[in-house]
C-alpha cells in the first residue's frame, strides 16, 4: 500500500502481472536521453541541469517504471555530470527523482558529489546488497525515499560524507542533521532499538520491512508517518512513552502487517483507556500499562523522567534543559536554572553525569545542597 500523500501519483499494482504485457506495449518514455544503466530528463535546458528517472513514467503507466530488461542492477554511481548524446552537451545532474530504483536489485549505490535532491520513493521495492553512499551536496531527502527496500546485513549500509550539513547517521540510521527526524532504519540493522529522546518525528516508511522485534518510542515523538512499521513481521513488542496518543499525529497504516494479536504494546501508567481508545493503537490486542521510568536526576526540584526527559519543564526553569539517558547527557541552552534552596540540579546516582552547555547558561545551588549538588 502507498502512502496518502502519493495517492494521486501512484496506481495501485493489483493485477500486475496480467496487465504487464498490455502497458508495456502502450508505454510510452518518459526521459529526455539514457547514459548506461541511468534515464535522464532535463530541468532546465539552458541551466544544463538534468534528473535521473525512470525508463517508463509509472504513475501512468500502471505502476510499471521500466520495460523488461532495463532496470539498473549492479554497482551504480549516479554521477555529478552526463553528456547528453543527442547534443553532446555536458548537464549536471541535480536530482534523484521517484522511482528511479523501483524493484531493482543492486549491490552499491554511490549518489556523487553535486547532487542535491532524493525524492519520495526514489527507491521502491528495490534490493541493496551493500551500500548507499551519500555526498555532502545532498540538502533535500524526501521523506519515505525509500519504500519497503531490503539491505544486506553488511556492517555499514548507509554511508554519508563528512560536511554534509542537513543529515547525519547515528548506528547505522539516518536522522537530520538536529537529531530530530529520524528518516531511515535499513533492514537488518537492530533486533531491538531506542529511539532517541531527541526525536520528534518519524519519517513515512523508516522501519519498513525490518527485523525489528522490539521498539522504543520516547514521549517526545509527536509524529509518526505513513507505513512506518509496514511489514514488521518480527514485532513483539512496542513501547511507547507517551502518556497520551492523542499528542501523536499518525500517518495512515502505521502498523500495516505488523502481528497485532500477538505484538504488545506497552504503555504509560494510566494511559491505557486512551490507547484502547485511539485509531490504529486499539487495534493491538495486548495492551499492557507500565510505569514510566525515571532517572535519580532533578532540575529545580523536578525529577527527570522518560516523559519529560525531552523538555524538562518547572518552577525555576528558563530556556531549553534536556537530558539523554542514552548517552547520559544533561544538556543546557540558554537556560537558567533557580529554584531556590536545594532547587538546582541535584544528581542521585547517575555515574558519569556529562553536562553539555550551549550558549549562556546560570545555574544556582546553595551551600545546603549537600554533595549530590552540580
Amino acid at each position: 500500500m502507498k502512502p496518502k500523500f502519493y495517492t494521486k501519483l501512484i496506481t495501485l499494482v493489483a493485477g500486475f502481472m496480467m496487465l504487464a504485457n498490455v502497458n508495456v506495449a502502450m508505454a510510452q518514455d518518459y526521459y529526455d536521453f539514457k547514459s548506461g544503466q541511468l534515464y535522464y530528463k532535463i530541468i532546465d535546458a539552458t541551466a544544463k541541469t538534468v534528473k535521473v528517472v525512470s525508463e517508463l513514467d509509472y504513475h501512468n503507466n500502471d505502476a510499471i517504471s521500466y520495460n523488461e530488461g532495463n532496470r539498473p542492477s549492479g554497482d551504480i554511481t549516479i554521477p555529478a555530470t552526463v553528456v547528453n548524446p543527442k547534443d553532446n552537451k555536458i548537464y549536471s545532474v541535480k536530482e534523484i527523482s521517484s522511482f528511479v530504483f523501483d524493484n531493482c536489485e543492486l549491490r552499491d549505490v554511490v549518489i556523487s558529489e553535486g547532487i542535491e535532491v532524493i525524492r519520495v520513493v526514489a527507491f521502491d521495492n528495490s534490493l541493496i546488497m551493500n551500500a548507499l553512499y551519500i555526498p555532502a551536496s545532498v540538502t533535500k531527502i524526501e521523506e519515505g525515499f525509500m519504500f519497503s527496500c531490503v539491505f544486506y546485513p553488511v556492517e555499514n549500509p548507509l554511508r554519508i560524507a563528512k560536511g554534509n550539513k542537513n543529515y547525519t547517521i547515528i548506528d547505522h540510521i539516518l536522522y537530520s542533521i538536529d537529531k530530530k527526524t529520524l528518516l531511515l532504519c535499513p533492514s537488518y540493522t537492530f533486533i531491538k532499538y531506542t529511539i532517541p529522546n531527541t526525536v520528534t518525528k518519524i519519517a513515512h516508511y523508516a522501519f519498513c520491512a525490518t527485523v525489528l522485534e522490539e521498539i522504543v518510542i520516547p514521549a517526545s515523538v509527536t509524529n509518526i508517518g505513513e507505513l512506518v512499521f509496514h511489514g514488521c513481521k518480527e514485532l513483539r513488542s512496542i513501547h511507547c512513552k507517551v502518556d497520551d496518543p492523542s499528542k501523536i499525529s499518525m500517518g495512515e497504516h502505521v502498523f500495516n502487517f505488523v502481528p497485532i494479536n500477538t505484538c504488545t504494546l506497552y504503555v504509560p501508567t494510566g494511559s491505557k483507556a486512551k490507547y484502547q481508545a485511539a485509531p490504529q493503537w486499539k487495534d493491538f490486542t495486548n495492551i499492557v500499562e507500565k510505569d514510566i521510568e525515571k532517572y535519580p536526576l532533578w532540575v529545580a526540584g523536578t525529577q527527570v523522567d522518560e516523559n519529560n526527559a525531552s523538555d524538562i519543564k518547572g518552577e525555576g526553569i528558563t530556556g531549553k534543559v534536556s537530558y539523554d539517558p542514552d548517552t547520559k547527557t544533561l544538556t543546557l541552552n540558554g537556560a537558567t536554572i533557580d529554584g531556590g534552596a536545594n532547587n538546582g540540579i541535584f544528581n542521585e546516582g547517575i555515574d558519569n553525569l556529562k553536562i553539555e552547555l550551549i550558549g549562556n547558561n546560570t545555574v544556582s545551588n546553595t551551600a545546603e545542597s549537600g554533595n549530590s549538588a552540580i
